[in-house]
């Protein structure tokens, strides 16, 4: 078994820098201090402004109508300098990029047509993402072979997240490790499954994920041993050319097919508990906030309107 205190992990933050202040606190407690850790950062020179819309607008039958993430967000220069100084205790390399909304706007435009689209969610988006994941794993590798570092196991995540528990990563090769959810329910409950991976068949390519959304996937918080994250490295190029053979433009359907298409085993790990961090976050709540208070305090001052007991409730009859 691996000597867990020896272990040294790589912590690779991608994607635009926001909301980062707060959860930095939980990542150094529960992933970077108890591992030894290093951190890595790559993504864009700008960022937008949070917004608390990321729920949609949705019908009567719980169809999105509206997609608040296909909007074009205005953007600013992002504290890079902050964030570094934030990580300045363990930060090993940190690179950022120019390139605009609009240069993805036209890489999608060239690989997928409208039709394509999933939940109006626009594929520059998609774009976007991955080309920061796959940045952040080739500056990774570049800065790590450069001073000829060696991890136990890479964590691949957003700098968004705020963590509940420690993380002790036991990473082997020929796996891929997830949460088994992302989020908390207004009763404290962790989610059963992640987001899910949807139909689709390639006869050419001998490519198949099951219809039916019963796998579930995770994009947000990866882990992988350095040997086998090496082989994401040019993931924004694969991504492309999924897209370009009609694979569903949802980044986990992309991300599982691509851990498919590398015969990695994917292991969820139920232990692992964390949220993302946006500006309508609740930072403290208990029992008092959950609707579960009905279940164990009906005439809980905080209540409404009063819960009639059992014995009171019409024709109720006692076992």
């Amino acid at each position: 078994m691996q000597d867990l205190k020896n272990n040294k992990v790589a912590i690779i933050f991608y994607g635009m820098i926001r909301n980062y202040s707060l959860p930095s606190k939980t990542i150094k407690k529960h992933i970077i201090k108890p591992n030894n850790g290093d951190v890595y950062y790559f993504g864009p020179s700008y960022t937008d402004r949070p917004s608390n819309s990321h729920y949609g607008k949705f019908d009567k039958d719980g169809f999105l109508m509206e997609n608040p993430k296909s909007a074009k967000d205005s953007v600013f220069s992002a504290e890079i300098g902050d964030f570094v100084e934030t990580y300045s205790d363990c930060i090993k390399d940190y690179k950022t990029h120019d390139l605009k909304f609009s240069f993805f706007e036209e890489e999608a435009d060239s690989v997928s047509g409208r039709d394509e689209w999933l939940f109006q969610l626009n594929p520059a988006r998609v774009l976007s993402m991955f080309y920061n994941m796959s940045g952040a794993i080739e500056e990774f590798l570049k800065s790590s072979n450069e001073n000829s570092l060696s991890y136990d196991a890479c964590v691949l995540m957003r700098p968004d997240l705020v963590f509940y528990n420690r993380i002790l990563p036991q990473a082997e090769d020929g796996k891929i490790y997830i949460p088994k959810a992302q989020g908390i329910s207004e009763r404290g409950e962790t989610y059963d499954g992640n987001a899910p991976v949807y139909f689709y068949k390639n006869a050419y390519t001998g490519e198949y994920i099951p219809g039916g959304r019963k796998i579930t996937f995770n994009d947000q918080f990866l882990i992988m041993t350095q040997k086998e994250i090496s082989t994401f490295k040019g993931m924004y190029d694969e991504v492309k050319d999924m897209m370009k053979r009609k694979v569903p433009l949802s980044p986990e359907t992309l991300f599982y097919l691509m851990t498919k298409n590398r015969f990695l085993d994917i292991v969820i790990n139920a232990d692992w508990v964390y949220e993302i961090y946006r500006n309508d976050t609740k930072l403290i709540s208990n029992i008092i906030d959950s609707p579960e208070l009905r279940d164990i305090d009906r005439y809980h001052p905080s209540l409404n309107e009063k819960t009639k007991s059992r014995s009171e409730i019409k024709g109720y009859k006692s076992l």
